[in-house]
């Protein structure tokens, strides 16, 4: 064989597996990334699958959230549910209720699905008291606080899903929901405003001395190992 015609061969055989090889290695690293990630999404929506139920929940004046999460990485891990309570801007009660129960195998995703859901509803059976359920697959909680003597407060969503996915950290406690009486403009004093507390991104420990907002719950998440 010309031995021009022979370099071109092993020159074209070269840039090929130079080819393949880089190929390989970038598939190696979009896999390696993956199973580093440091976020995950969530979905927190106010959807159920029955409208009479709805109804009900609404005549007792019961407010109710969905929690759900889809992705295989979470599987087999655990995860932790801490309430912290604000009174006039400083920080009174916090309540780690992954500690509290003795019963960690109740706070895992699960092994063999990558959904993983779970409901939230809360109620005032009493003007000074608001009862929660937090019910998952394994156990259900029941938490007990008391409240101010008013009915103005809300349950509201603290990640900005929207009803629509959103990225949450892996490691890090995140804000899930937040139980609060509305932020009250001087100006507009018969406004009651719930949403203005999440959309300037302002931290719920804050909400407070920037709002003055005199008592609220906060339920944070955290994704661990």
């Amino acid at each position: 064989m010309n031995q021009s015609v022979t370099s071109g061969i092993c020159q074209r055989a070269t840039a090929s597996i130079k080819y393949g090889l880089a190929i390989m290695c970038l598939l190696l690293s979009f896999q390696s990334k993956a199973h580093t990630s440091d976020s995950t999404t969530i979905t927190v929506s106010w959807d159920m699958n029955s409208g009479e139920l709805r109804d009900v929940l609404r005549l007792q004046n019961i407010e109710y959230f969905n929690v759900a999460f889809s992705d295989t990485s979470l599987r087999g891990k655990h995860f932790k549910l801490i309430s912290k309570e604000y009174r006039n801007g400083k920080l009174i009660a916090t309540r780690d209720f992954f500690t509290q129960t003795g019963y960690p195998a109740a706070f895992m995703f699960d092994k063999d699905s990558a959904s993983f859901t779970f409901n939230v509803l809360a109620r005032q059976p009493k003007k000074k008291q608001t009862h929660f359920m937090f019910q998952f697959d394994r156990v259900g909680l029941n938490p007990k606080y008391k409240s101010k003597n008013t009915d103005l407060y809300s349950l509201r969503d603290a990640t900005g899903s929207l009803d629509k996915p959103v990225q949450v950290p892996l490691y890090t406690a995140f804000p899930l929901l937040v139980y609060s009486l509305p932020y009250v403009d001087p100006q507009n004093p018969d406004l009651y405003q719930y949403c203005a507390l999440t959309k300037d991104s302002v931290p719920p420990s804050e909400w407070g001395q920037k709002y003055g907002v005199k008592h609220y719950i906060v339920f944070e998440m955290e994704i661990t190992d």
